[in-house]
């Protein structure tokens, strides 16, 4: 299942993790989170995300850190 703060850690379980977001875990929103074949539970590896990863699209924020006001 996703999981953590950001979505972007692929567990069997809730995983907590740091909030912060970077332009490429929009690419894990689409992506599939799946067991593997070792066993272990990981993102599907697909020309659509290896594409986005390469490429993310541009955050809401234009890469403003969160937190940050935006300007007047």
């Amino acid at each position: 299942m996703p999981t953590g703060c950001s979505g972007t850690i692929c567990a069997s379980e809730q995983m907590m993790s740091t909030c912060e977001y970077k332009p490429e875990y929009a690419c894990y929103k689409t992506a599939t989170c799946e067991w593997q074949a070792t066993g272990a539970c990981g993102w599907r590896e697909s020309a659509e995300l290896t594409a986005c990863l390469a490429n993310p699209p541009p955050g809401p924020d234009s890469g403003t850190p969160p937190g940050t006001p935006a300007p007047m």
